[in-house]
């Protein structure tokens, strides 16, 4: 390359390298959220069926947000509201301890501007 000339080396990164941990969950969980919405529209009835997708993305979004918040709050919530259910087997924790790190990691991420700034830092 001659100088002054740049080079995209974009395309022969990994994709956690280009886009951030937040980034590529948002790829493994775009199909998730697709079959979410799709859903939503079936059984929310005609109010629902109108809105765009756009905006019912941005409403899910500020529900998880608030019931993030809500968790902050009251952290033994989920503990109290299901003290009368069964306790489950190795197996299913087992199972359930297999995914949680991804959904821990995108459900505590920071925010787009600060994963992207640390990620330039380091």
């Amino acid at each position: 390359l001659s100088l002054g000339t740049v080079h995209d080396t974009s395309s022969t990164r990994p994709p956690a390298a280009r886009y951030g941990r937040l980034g590529l969950a948002g790829v493994l969980l775009r199909e998730d959220l697709v079959r979410m919405l799709i859903t939503l529209r079936a059984v929310g009835g005609e109010a629902i069926a109108r809105k765009p997708v756009h905006e019912l993305t941005g409403a899910l979004y500020y529900l998880m947000a608030r019931r993030r918040e809500e968790r902050g709050a009251f952290p033994t919530f989920e503990e109290a509201a299901h003290a009368g259910c069964a306790v489950p087997t190795d197996a299913e924790v087992a199972d359930l301890g297999e995914w949680a790190p991804l959904a821990l990691r995108v459900a505590y991420e920071t925010t787009l501007v600060e994963h992207a700034a640390a990620r330039e830092a380091g």
